[in-house]
C-alpha cells in the first residue's frame, strides 16, 4: 500500500521562473516514484510550492528511511531474542538435571556416611575383641615358652641321668628320674660291688628291659617337647593373623574416617 501526495490548491503567489519550477518539479517528481509512490500533477507551480514540496518529499525519504532501519533492527533484536530464550530454555533444562544429580549425590554421601559409620563401630568392636584374642595369645605363649622350658630342663635332666645309667659308677648308687608333667619319679638302687663294669644293672630290672625303658622314657620326651614346639608355632600363627586382621581394620577405620572428613568438607 502507498501513500499519495495530495497537492492542494495554494493561493497565488509569485512566479518563479518556469524552466527552474519545471525542472524541481520533475526531480521531485522522479524522487517521489523512486519511493513507491503516485505522483499527482500540481498546478502550475511556483518556487514557494516547490521548496515546500521538496522538504515533504525529503521528510518522507527520511522516515522510510528511518521505518527500514527499525525494521532491520527489529529483526536482528528478534532473532537475538530468540536466541536467547534458546538458550536460557537449554539451561534451565541442564538445570533441572543438575539439581536432580545434586540431590541423588546428597542422598548417597548420607547413606554412605550410615554405612560407615556402621561400619566403624562394627571395626571398633573387632579391634577391640581382636585386641583381647591377642592379649590371651600372648599370656599362652608365655606359659607354654616356659612349660616348654621346664620339659626342655626336664628332658636335659632326663638324658643326664640316663647317660649315668649307661655309664654307672664303681659302688653303689642311687639314682632318680626326674619329675615332669607326664612320668612320675622313680628311683633305681644299684649294687655293683663285685660286678664287671659292663654288666650292670637296676635291681628288678633286665638290660633289655632297661634299655626299652629308657628308650620310652625319651620318645615320651621328645613327643612332649614336639607337641608343644607345635602349639607354640600355632600360637604363633594365630597371633601373626589376628595382628595383619587388626592392622587391617585399623586401615579401614582410618580410610573411612579420611572419607568422613571429605563428605563434611
Amino acid at each position: 500500500m502507498h501513500d499519495r501526495v495530495m497537492a492542494r490548491r495554494q493561493p497565488p503567489g509569485p512566479v518563479s521562473n518556469g524552466g527552474d519550477g519545471r525542472s524541481r518539479l520533475n526531480s521531485l517528481r522522479s524522487r517521489v516514484e523512486s519511493l513507491g509512490y503516485e505522483w499527482f500533477p500540481l498546478p502550475a507551480a511556483n518556487g514557494r510550492l516547490a521548496g515546500m514540496v521538496e522538504r515533504l518529499v525529503g521528510d518522507l525519504a527520511n522516515a522510510l528511511e528511518e521505518k527500514r532501519e527499525s525494521k532491520r533492527e527489529a529483526e536482528v533484536a528478534r532473532r537475538q531474542s530468540q536466541a536467547e530464550a534458546h538458550k536460557v530454555e537449554v539451561l534451565l533444562k541442564e538445570n533441572g538435571r543438575l539439581v536432580r544429580e545434586n540431590n541423588q549425590l546428597h542422598m548417597q554421601i548420607i547413606q554412605e556416611a550410615e554405612v560407615g559409620s556402621t561400619s566403624q563401630r562394627e571395626s571398633s568392636l573387632h579391634m577391640r575383641r581382636l585386641e583381647g584374642e591377642i592379649e590371651s595369645l600372648r599370656y599362652w605363649k608365655t606359659q607354654s615358652m616356659d612349660r616348654m622350658r621346664v620339659l626342655e630342663s626336664d628332658n636335659e635332666a632326663l638324658r643326664n641321668r640316663l647317660q649315668q645309667l649307661l655309664n654307672p659308677p664303681l659302688n653303689s648308687t642311687s639314682i632318680k628320674f626326674p619329675r615332669s608333667q607326664t612320668q612320675g619319679s622313680m628311683a633305681v638302687s644299684v649294687a655293683l660291688d663285685g660286678q664287671p663294669k659292663g654288666s650292670w644293672q637296676p635291681a628288678g630290672y633286665s638290660s633289655d628291659a632297661l634299655e626299652r625303658k629308657i628308650a620310652e622314657y625319651r620318645k615320651m620326651a621328645d613327643l612332649s617337647i614336639s607337641a608343644i614346639k607345635r602349639e607354640l608355632n600355632t600360637a604363633q600363627e594365630e597371633q601373626a593373623e589376628l595382628q595383619r586382621q587388626l592392622r587391617d581394620a585399623e586401615v579401614c577405620r582410618e580410610v573411612h574416617t579420611t572419607a568422613c572428613y571429605l563428605i563434611r568438607l
